[in-house]
This record gives structure tokens, C-alpha cells and sequence, in this order.
């Protein structure tokens, strides 16, 4: 099969290295709610996000475009490189003419040159992975992301627990976490001989712009959706709830990055596989087998969400296990609807992407304020669900006319057991025992459904490899 090979090997080299960088950041992100308030930690969760938010909207999202363009054999490289810089440059000096009024923002106000800093290192940084990405530079790409985990964890320790910085710390540390992997990127993949201020391509700018202008809605849509929440939190709520809120994100975040490290390898598989044959049954194939995985993954995330809040976190953030499950399966299926849009990304019509995530953050911000006055939390929760469902039902089926993507029986059961779990956790909050033998079973049962079908897929491969080698 076209393609499985290659996103076999991608896979796991993505895997590799992003498990080894989440598994150190898992050890520090308790560790520090005992050193940041609530409070402070959903100031800190808005200026992360506002600074991803800003990041994409003042380059334009041009990093999708940085993608693409390496990617495809006979471009300019040296020009793509170059204007991503370029513009990425140029967006952030707008920002930083707005920092006296960024200051004037209560919730982060004085952190204005931090988030143009922020801003600016994470879109060098980001410009810089996906060109090496599009190079397929896999090695590169993944050593630098240890390098900008372990900068990262030395300094946000440093800074926070022993020089006691707070907010400010945990940014310095950010900050120079980016330049790190940004330095090492550049020296590694040899990015200085892309370098030029002569682009060959005088129509490569405009064409750039133009398929990486849809593309920032879709890529900023669950960003969005989570800012909304956090500032009807803070507004309606309160500011510490907005750290309980905001700290309930960490552990399903955990489960999306795995995803986006998945994502990283099928992208380059996916658009050089539509490159040289178009779209065939490919991708069915690895959307079956991703969805039984991390359906089955986020199974056991309910499971063990209470009992590691309740052991391993600053009690002040106790409540934030109640508000996992809707989160971690929003957070997934916006997952799956990101799979989804790599279709549009290979047959470079993005429109789609675009409408299906405008609406989602219009719907989403409706609900929230249909929603939280009468629910609270829960109301924000539930916004977020229903709008990430819409999104992901808009693209599954509006793709169909480029590929039908077929998700497989199994996992519509194990979907069907994932949200029985987040049922439960609503219904039996009150007997966390009751709740963790339930959720026990029910994973239990979910990975049952998922050992054989693995097991399988191994063998389909396993054989088409050997029947492919017996031939040469």
C-alpha cells in the first residue's frame, strides 16, 4: 500500500521523541501547581494561548504554507524558507506596536514584551520544524523537540521553584526553550543555506499567502474555543476556577500532543502519497486504526484521571478531574476533525476547513453564553463538545466528495463505551469508588475490542511486507 511504509517509520520516530518529551514535561506540570495559584495559572493558560493565537493570525499562517511548499518536489526551497521568516518577522513587528495596549489588559496586564517575545520565537521556531519537516528531516525534527524539552524543564524548574518568578519564569523559560530548538534546527538541517533576499518565484509569495490564509482558521479554531472558555470563566466564574478549569485541559492536552506527533508523520505520508498517486484506501485504513487507539487511550485517561488528581496534584486543583472526560473527548474528536483536514491540505482546496471551523467557534460561543450562567463549568464544557462534534460531523462528511473515509465498526463501540465513561462521571460523582470500578470494566472492555483489531493490522502488514519483498 502506498505510503505505509514510510508513515510506519515516521510514526514511530515521531512517537519516540514526542513521548520522550512528554513524559518529562507530565513530572513538572503537577509539580508546579504547588508553586502558581489558581489564579496565576489561568493567567498563565491565557498568555500561552493568546501567544499560539497571535503567533498564527500575524504570519498568517504561513508555517502550513512553509509545509506544503517543501514538500512538494520542484518548489523553490530556498524562497519558502525565506519568506516564512519574512513574514513571520514582519507580523510580529505589528505586535509589538501593540504592546502599551496589550498592557492595559487586565487579566495580563504588564506581560505585553513577553508575548511579543513569546510570539516571535515560537513562529521562528515553528518555521523552522516544518521546513526541516518538509525536507523530511525526521531525525532533526525530533531532537530538536528534546532539546526544547529539556531547556524547558531546566529553566521552568530554575525559574519557578527556585528563583521564585512565577508567571514571569515559567515565559523566560519558554522563551529561550524556543531559541534553543530554533538555533539547533538551524544548524543541524543546515537551514542558513536557505537563506536568500532574491526569490526566484515572483508568484511563490502570493501562492504561499493564499493557501495558508484559510488554513489559520482551522489551525487556531480549538485555540479559540479555548480562550472563549477561559475568559467567560474568568468573567462569569472566577479567576481561580479559571486555573481548575484551565489545569483540567493538561491531561487530555497530554493525549493530543501524542496525536499531533501521529499527525506529523501522516501529513508528510498523506500529501506525498497524493503527490504521486492520489488519494486511494489509505487513508480509511490508518483513520480505523488511529481511531480505535486513541479512543481506547482516552478510555483509560477517564479511568485514571481522579485517582493521579487526587495523588499527585496540589489539592486546590482537585475539581478539575470532574471536567476531564468532556474535555478529553472534545479534545480528541477535535483531533479526529484535524486528521480529517489533511485531506483539504492534499487537494489544496481548504474552503471547507475554513467555514466548518468558523462555525464551530460561533456555535461554541453562543452555547457558552446559553450555558453558563444555569451550568457554570459545565456549561462551558459542554459548548466546547457539541461545537467540536459539528466541526468534525461538517469535515467527515463534506471530504467525501474527495475521499471516503470510512471509521470502522469498532470504533463507533468503542466511542459508544468512551461516552457511557463521561455519562458516569456526571451521574456518580459523588461515589469516586463506584465511578473508578465502572470505568475500570468499561476500559477493560474497550481494550479488549482494541488488542485483536492491533493485532491484526500487524499481521495485515507484516504479510503485505513480505509478500512485497518476495517479489523483488
Amino acid at each position: 500500500m502506498p505510503g505505509t511504509n514510510k508513515l510506519a517509520k515516521n510514526t514511530f520516530l515521531f512517537t519516540l521523541g514526542g513521548l520522550l518529551c512528554k513524559i518529562v514535561l507530565f513530572v513538572f506540570v503537577p509539580l508546579f501547581t504547588f508553586y502558581l495559584t489558581t489564579g496565576e495559572s489561568g493567567t498563565l493558560d491565557i498568555l500561552t494561548n493568546a501567544s499560539d493565537l497571535s503567533m498564527i493570525f500575524l504570519s498568517m499562517g504561513i508555517s502550513e504554507a512553509v509545509f506544503r511548499m517543501a514538500m512538494e518536489k520542484n518548489s523553490d526551497k530556498k524562497s519558502v524558507y525565506s519568506i516564512g521568516l519574512l513574514v513571520s518577522f514582519i507580523g510580529n513587528l505589528v505586535l509589538l506596536a501593540f504592546v502599551p495596549l496589550i498592557n492595559q489588559i487586565t487579566v495580563i496586564s504588564g506581560y505585553g514584551l513577553l508575548l511579543v517575545a513569546m510570539s516571535f520565537t515560537s513562529q521562528i521556531k515553528e518555521v523552522s520544524r516544518t521546513f526541516s519537516r518538509g525536507l523530511q528531516k525526521v531525525g532533526h525534527h525530533i531532537i530538536g523537540d528534546v532539546v526544547y524539552t529539556v531547556v524547558f524543564s531546566v529553566l521552568s524548574v530554575t525559574f519557578i521553584i527556585y528563583m521564585h518568578l512565577g508567571i514571569a519564569g515559567y515565559l523566560y523559560a519558554f522563551i529561550l526553550a524556543n531559541v534553543a530548538e530554533a538555533i539547533y534546527l538551524f544548524i543541524s538541517c543546515g537551514l542558513f543555506k536557505y537563506l536568500t533576499f532574491k526569490f526566484e518565484d515572483n508568484k511563490l509569495f502570493s501562492r504561499m499567502i493564499l493557501f495558508a490564509i484559510p488554513m489559520i482558521i482551522p489551525s487556531t479554531s480549538w485555540w479559540m474555543i479555548n480562550m472563549t472558555n477561559k475568559i467567560m470563566v474568568t468573567s462569569y466564574v472566577d479567576v481561580s476556577v479559571s486555573g481548575i478549569y484551565s489545569y483540567a485541559g493538561k491531561l487530555p492536552g497530554y493525549l493530543a500532543a501524542l496525536f499531533s506527533y501521529f499527525s506529523l508523520a501522516f501529513m508528510i505520508s498523506a500529501i506525498g502519497d497524493y503527490e504521486e498517486h492520489g488519494l486511494t484506501d489509505f487513508y480509511s485504513r490508518v483513520y480505523k486504526f488511529i481511531g480505535v487507539v486513541f479512543l481506547v487511550l482516552t478510555s483509560v485517561l477517564i479511568t485514571l484521571n481522579e485517582p493521579f488528581t487526587r495523588f499527585f496534584v496540589n489539592a486546590a486543583y482537585y475539581d478539575s478531574w470532574k471536567y476531564v472526560p468532556l474535555i478529553s473527548i472534545a479534545m480528541i474528536l477535535n483531533c479526529f476533525a484535524g486528521f480529517i483536514n489533511v485531506v483539504y491540505q492534499a487537494v489544496k482546496k481548504t474552503a471547507g476547513a475554513t467555514i466548518s471551523a468558523i462555525l464551530g467557534v460561533i456555535l461554541n460561543l453562543l452555547l457558552c453564553f446559553l450555558l453558563i450562567k444555569p451550568l457554570g463549568v459545565y456549561g462551558i464544557v459542554i459548548s466546547s463538545f457539541v461545537s467540536v462534534v459539528f466541526t468534525y460531523l461538517y469535515r467527515y462528511f463534506d471530504t467525501r466528495k474527495f475521499v471516503r473515509i470510512h471509521a470502522g465498526w469498532r470504533n463507533y463501540v468503542i466511542f459508544a463505551l468512551v461516552i457511557a465513561q463521561v455519562a458516569l462521571c456526571f451521574v456518580l460523582q459523588g461515589s469516586v469508588n463506584y465511578l473508578l470500578m465502572a470505568n475500570a470494566v468499561i476500559s477493560s472492555i474497550a481494550i479488549s475490542f482494541s488488542v485483536s483489531y492491533i493485532y491484526k493490522e500487524y499481521k495485515t502488514l507484516r504479510t503485505s511486507n513480505k509478500t512485497k519483498l518476495e517479489k523483488i
